[in-house]
Order: structure tokens, then C-alpha cells, then sequence
């Protein structure tokens, strides 16, 4: 074998050492979530709650109950997906449907990014909770006594204005969401595209 025919060999070899060494420390591509596991990890966390929801109903009995527990049942939602979402980037349901928040360049997401992912939702649930209360203070004593559907009613009449319009502001939210989502290849929903995220798919 020659010299030059020998350094050739030595050139492939370490040609092929850098290749595997490229694939060795590639990272793996990212596999955004669809429609479908998202809906069923927001499933699962609804029933999580579950337990909180009928505590909700059951404080409709009497004004004082539901006072008492407006705020800390208003506060539960936000405070859960923030804190499992900085903590882990899931929610139980992300857990279960394999999903997880991450940042668009792949890395955990912080604070920063679990606040803004929910920071609408927030607004929303502040307002909500408001308006709920200001019906709360304003309808008769005598309307506790009727049952729960008339009572939802005597709610829904006593609640002000901007509570109302609130309510479909978030409806409005709520559904553009949905049409962001589906119409982008990385499925960001509009709350994704505020903090700067995506939702993956990881190993369950």
C-alpha cells in the first residue's frame, strides 16, 4: 500500500469516527402533540377536579358556603397548571396522554412560561369569580330556598354587565384557541404562542 493510499483509508476512518460521533450527540427531533392528546389530558385533569366541582355545587345550598369557597375553588385551577407546569412541564393528564410543555428550542419551561401560558385564563377567572360574587351579595335570601337550576338562574339575572360580556370574551378565547391550534404544523394554541411554547410528545 502506498503512502497516499494509506492516508486515504486513515481520512475515511475518521471521516466515519465524526459521523458517528454527529449521530451519537444529534438530538431527537421534536414530535409536537395533536388535537387528540391534548383533549384527553384536558379530560383526565377535569376529572381531577372532579371531586372540587361537586363541592362547588353543594355550596349553592347557602350563601355563606358559597363565599366561603368561591375564592379558593377559583384559585385551584390557575394554581394547579402553573405549579405542574413549572415544576414538571404536566398536568396529570399531560402525564397519562404522554405530553409535556416545553420551550420551542426544546428546553423546560420556568415560572416565566407556566405564568404566561395561563396568564388569559387568569385574567378571566378573576373576573368570573367577581362578577360570581357581586350576584352572590345581590340576590334576595329568599331565592336560596329554590332549587339549584332556579337558583342558576337567579344568578345568571343577577350577574352584572361586564360579567356577562366577560363570559363571552372567554368563549371567544375558548374557540380561538381551538382554530390556532389546528391551523399551525407545531398545533401552538394561542396561549403557546404567548409564553413562547409547544406541547410535545415524551415517554409516558
Amino acid at each position: 500500500m502506498t503512502n497516499s493510499e494509506y492516508a486515504h483509508d486513515n481520512d475515511e476512518a475518521l471521516d466515519d469516527d465524526d459521523d458517528d460521533e454527529a449521530i451519537d450527540y444529534e438530538p431527537w427531533p421534536m414530535v409536537y402533540a395533536g388535537f387528540w392528546s391534548r383533549l384527553l389530558a384536558h379530560l383526565i385533569d377535569t376529572l381531577v377536579f372532579g371531586p372540587l366541582i361537586a363541592l362547588q355545587w353543594w355550596s349553592m345550598s347557602s350563601r355563606s358556603a358559597s363565599l366561603a369557597l368561591i375564592i379558593p375553588l377559583g384559585v385551584a385551577g390557575p394554581l394547579y397548571s402553573v405549579v405542574m407546569h413549572a415544576r414538571r412541564g404536566q398536568t396529570l393528564g399531560k402525564i397519562v396522554a404522554g405530553i409535556q410543555v416545553a420551550k420551542v428550542s426544546g428546553e423546560p419551561v420556568s415560572w416565566r412560561e407556566a405564568i404566561l401560558r395561563d396568564s388569559v385564563t387568569i385574567a378571566f377567572d378573576v373576573i368570573s369569580t367577581t362578577a360570581t360574587m357581586f350576584a352572590l351579595l345581590h340576590i334576595p335570601e329568599a331565592a336560596w330556598s329554590a332549587n339549584w337550576r332556579e337558583l342558576a338562574v337567579k344568578l345568571h339575572e343577577t350577574e352584572p354587565t361586564w360579567g356577562r360580556w366577560a363570559g363571552i370574551a372567554m368563549q371567544v378565547w375558548f374557540w380561538g384557541e381551538l382554530f390556532v391550534l389546528l391551523l399551525n404544523r407545531k398545533r401552538r394554541s394561542l396561549h403557546d404562542f404567548i409564553a413562547g411554547t409547544v406541547v410535545i410528545r415524551v415517554a409516558r
